[in-house]
């Protein structure tokens, strides 16, 4: 699982593979997560239940959240990632 604040908010895309995992489970233990970027990709709604609950999303409903940009098989993961930076 990733948690999502450190590993993707500042990305410029965001790619996940189906079997993917988001969250920020350490609100449950007590710990703050780092969280400056999320309330502008997401809407607030979406942004309190991630922080408040620290439930973990699977790709499918981060995508859906706006959390990711596209759900790709994890074969296809590097290739489509390989595509995007040969546009750039």
């Amino acid at each position: 699982m990733a948690s999502f604040a450190k590993a993707a908010q500042a990305a410029f895309t965001r790619n996940a593979s189906d079997d993917a995992q988001f969250g920020e489970p350490e609100v449950r233990f007590g710990s703050g997560p780092v969280t400056l970027l999320m309330p502008f990709l997401l809407e607030q709604k979406a942004t309190n239940e991630l922080l408040y609950t620290g439930d973990v999303v699977d790709a499918n409903r981060a995508l859906e959240l706006g959390l990711v940009n596209r759900v790709v098989s994890p074969d296809g993961l590097e290739a489509t990632v390989e595509q995007l930076a040969a546009k750039n």
